[in-house]
């Protein structure tokens, strides 16, 4: 997506965010190679902090 203008904080928090995507899949990937029955759980308890103009440009409102 291309955006008015630019968001330090939003690019950080996405480009990390991908990065955790990718050490889950490899997590997953060896919970999946155990003997046993393994259950994996996550939970977040709070938005990300950037722009609040990068969620007005995102959604198009305040």
């Amino acid at each position: 997506m291309n955006y008015n203008k630019e968001y330090p904080k939003a690019e950080t928090y996405l480009s990390l965010i991908n990065e955790s995507d990718r050490a889950l899949e490899t997590l997953i990937y060896y919970l999946q190679q155990l003997d046993q029955p393994t259950m994996l759980i996550m939970f977040g308890d709070h938005y990300p902090n950037v722009e609040e103009a990068f969620y007005e440009e995102l959604y198009g409102k305040k």
